[in-house]
């Protein structure tokens, strides 16, 4: 499936081909190409996205790093609904939430969601389903049972008070 799209930030466009199965863990999209401003940023490339590897960007300031993190998070190409996206690209706006409270409120949002996309992923596919494991096993990972006590590490590293 090609899909192109000019997107909200119409000074985007993207294109890229969905290569691997819809239903595949790992993510591969061929002729994927970028262009912002005018500018081409990435061009007739293949990008894959492995299940369970990081990936980092380096580039020096003005390369396409951002645009091309903003493209992958706003789906504008052909990524699965199943898999999930998050980008950070701004600081939490202030509140009277403190950042374990912020982070907790997300989670508990995000399990919702995933509860939720269990029980279409049932209706639809089954229980055999590759992707219902996916997303159990992204549960799992939020696990509500422990998730104060890692959030509290994690923040605390990050500089954060109790």
């Amino acid at each position: 499936i090609l899909k192109k799209i000019v997107t909200k930030d119409s000074y985007r466009s993207v294109t890229g081909v969905l290569t691997s199965r819809k239903l595949a863990r790992d993510i591969k999209i061929g002729s994927f190409s970028l262009i912002s401003w005018g500018n081409e940023l990435i061009m007739d490339t293949d990008l894959e996205l492995t299940i369970g590897r990081r990936y980092g960007l380096i580039g020096v300031n003005g390369s396409g790093k951002s645009e091309f993190l903003k493209c992958i998070a706003n789906r504008e190409v052909p990524i699965p609904d199943w898999v999930d996206l998050f980008l950070l690209s701004e600081e939490q706006k202030p509140s009277e939430m403190t950042a374990m409270q912020v982070v907790i409120s997300k989670a508990e949002k995000e399990i919702a969601r995933l509860e939720k996309l269990s029980e279409e992923i049932l209706e639809e596919e089954g229980p055999e389903s590759p992707t219902l494991q996916d997303v159990y096993d992204r549960m799992a990972s939020l696990d509500p049972a422990t998730f104060k006590a890692r959030a509290g590490k994690i923040l605390r590293g990050l500089g954060f008070g109790d």
